[in-house]
């Protein structure tokens, strides 16, 4: 008789005695965040039962058309009793004299989403916005604000200045020459933590920088390089609230704020006078009874969509961003937001309309649109002016999420961990700290022989090399030299590969170059995006003496930013295992308990060989024995 069930989207499966479900477990440790490894089992192999084939919805017809091989599903997993796989994710590969399906867990949909849309914090949502002048007043430090204006070098300085080594350009590496007020004109700067905030409201995934990366973390900051403008820099739009609807079709609406150069004042359409440029902005709640699992919800609800139709042809205007509900048979809230920006003539009628890309879901009933609302903003220019509001969202850099949270990993020095649904950030410092509580697996060794030494032993970390580059992103207004490189004194690895490539250039000291200064009139001149350290400082007087009287402001500078100093501070330990590195591979006797509590940040101990030992993977069959690869401490 067998001692585990398997429930695939809430139905017990058929299992027969021959079948055998090995488990794989994997620490992610040693990786970076855009290589984070599911847990994962082998090929499970059922049997082709009457009720086994109604599940699959009979898929191994071919006469029959069905989405279930298409489709993810749920997965729960229990072994003597104990659930060892609860919020696992089940997919059909193939069906021959069995059904093959594989079980997916340790990773959850939303973050799926980052990596395989390739999620920019550009898509994040917003309307925040700053004033933004020729001149903007520093903060004061420290400040809790998410954004502001920090001091920084704006200058770009030209060629011929470096060539003639102009004295100013000293003032690159400290805050001398514009710290003065009424310098060159500078732009908002943004906090990690502000951003990360932003992407767990988007999108439901929390990275947490706690323990050693959050010093570093909380005191890094972002400036804004472009100027890019939105319905919000001018404040003059056409502002109309939606009707609330049933189910999806055409969307009407009625003006509350006009501007005369749009026809009419409600309908489902938006006509103008003359042809315009114009940027729509759309904002909802989507409201529905969710019958999927919490955690494959986002299935459903990504399909939904706002677009704008013109002559047939349909702009994409709005996609879900927020979503609140906490299970399966519940009412969920989607938040609908985005923009588009249209050529609209004055012959022509731009339609709204509410859809799902897919016609609808089973998976949602009773969907309604409420609480909406849509801004059209003619002739919005391109970029902001002097005396205008300036938008934050839109001008964060152009950079993937999954790129930007790898390079703030990088810079703390922390690898991936995912704990309840959160991507936590551990160090190797914590995984040594975790000794005291390390697991005694002495007794649970299988020997492979009499002699008291491991069934296998490798010399080496895979992914490593001897001289492994550490790098900014290249930026020819950059005169220093910022990159490093992480050495493993092993003759036998391949000779050097680039371990990263930040999405980030570097900085010399302060200076940011956004703009030249000529006739009188500054103009903008954009570089690579930048990351910075906030510091707190006084300001100059004219006579280059620090000016204590004005406060102290917040200063944005890259110092200690810099590859050799991140790596001699903060790879270390990293680097002391990998110039002797030892991993082992032993048959161990595991419980249930221990899958289902597998923890990568604790360490275990072997009495036989007197060491400490991280689990880098652990491959379980249903027999109690897991084969087990151990790096030694």
């Amino acid at each position: 008789m067998r001692n585990d069930e398997l429930y695939i989207d809430g139905k017990l499966v058929d299992l027969d005695d021959n079948m055998k479900i090995t488990l794989k477990l994997k620490s992610n440790v040693f990786t970076e965040v855009s290589k984070i490894v599911s847990n994962n089992s082998y090929t499970v192999k059922l049997p082709k039962t009457v009720h086994n084939q109604r599940l699959i919805d009979n898929s191994d017809i071919p006469a029959y058309i069905s989405d279930y091989p298409y489709e993810i599903h749920t997965a729960r997993y229990f072994r003597n009793g104990v659930e060892i796989i609860r919020d696992g994710q089940a997919v059909l590969m193939a069906t021959n004299d069995k059904i093959e399906m594989v079980l997916v867990w340790g990773s959850f949909v939303n973050f799926s989403r980052i990596v395989n849309e390739g999620l920019s914090l550009r898509d994040l949502s917003g309307n925040e916005t700053i004033y933004f002048q020729q001149t903007n007043a520093y903060e004061s430090y420290p400040n809790d604000k998410g954004y502001f204006y920090a001091y920084y070098n704006s200058r770009k300085y030209e060629k011929e200045e470096v060539l003639n080594n102009n004295s100013d350009i000293t003032d690159r590496r400290r805050p001398s020459y514009s710290s003065r007020e009424g310098g060159y004109p500078i732009h908002p700067v943004v906090r990690v933590p502000w951003i990360l905030e932003r992407i767990y409201k988007d999108t439901g995934v929390r990275f947490d920088f706690s323990d050693k990366g959050k010093e570093m973390v909380d005191s890094l900051l972002v400036p804004l390089i472009d100027k890019k403008s939105n319905e919000f820099t001018l404040g003059e739009n056409h502002e109309c609230i939606i009707d609330n609807r049933s189910g999806y079709g055409d969307m009407t609406y009625r003006v509350v704020k006009g501007l005369d150069m749009f026809v009419g004042s409600s309908g489902n359409y938006f006509k103008v006078k003359t042809d315009s440029i114009v940027r729509f902005t759309f904002i909802g709640t989507v409201r529905y009874y969710n019958t999927l699992p919490n955690n494959y919800r986002a299935y459903t609800y990504q399909y939904l969509r706002a677009v704008l139709v013109i002559d047939g042809v349909e702009t994409l205007m709005a996609t879900p961003k927020r979503t609140s509900g906490t299970g399966q048979n519940e009412w969920f809230s989607i938040e609908l937001s985005g923009y588009c920006t249209v050529s609209l003539l004055s012959n022509q009628q731009a339609y709204i309309k509410f859809k799902h890309v897919h016609g609808g879901s089973s998976y949602m009933k009773n969907v309604s649109l409420s609480g909406a609302s849509i801004v059209c903003s003619p002739n919005v220019p391109d970029e902001v002016p002097f005396n205008a509001n300036y938008p934050i969202v839109c001008n964060l850099p152009d950079i993937k999420i999954l790129d930007f949270i790898k390079g703030i990993a990088c810079l703390c020095g922390v690898f991936p961990k995912q704990e309840n649904g959160v991507v936590k950030f551990i160090s190797l410092d914590d995984v040594y700290a975790n000794k005291e509580r390390a697991l005694n697996w002495t007794k649970r060794v299988v020997a492979s022989y009499r002699d008291n030494k491991p069934k296998s032993m490798e010399y080496m970390v895979s992914d490593y090399c001897q001289h492994n580059h550490f790098k900014w992103k290249e930026d020819d207004t950059v005169e220093g030299d910022y990159n490093g490189d992480l050495t493993v004194s092993n003759k036998t690895l391949d000779y050097e590969k680039d371990a990263i490539t930040m999405p980030f250039a570097a900085t010399d000291g302060c200076n940011i170059p956004m703009y030249l200064y000529k006739d009188g009139v500054y103009s903008h001149s954009s570089c690579k995006p930048r990351i910075m350290k906030e510091i707190g400082g006084t300001f100059y007087s004219s006579s280059s003496r620090p000016n204590p009287s004005g406060g102290v402001k917040s200063y944005a500078i890259f110092d200690g930013l810099d590859f050799d100093t991140i790596l001699n501070e903060r790879y270390d330990k990293l680097s002391t295992i990998l110039n002797h590195a030892r991993i082992i591979k032993e048959n161990i006797l595991v419980s249930e308990y221990d899958l289902k509590e597998f923890d990568e940040s604790v360490p275990v101990y072997l009495g036989q060989y007197g060491r400490y030992f991280a689990v880098i993977e652990m491959k379980a069959e249903d027999n109690g024995i897991a084969e087990v690869q151990l790096l030694q401490l």
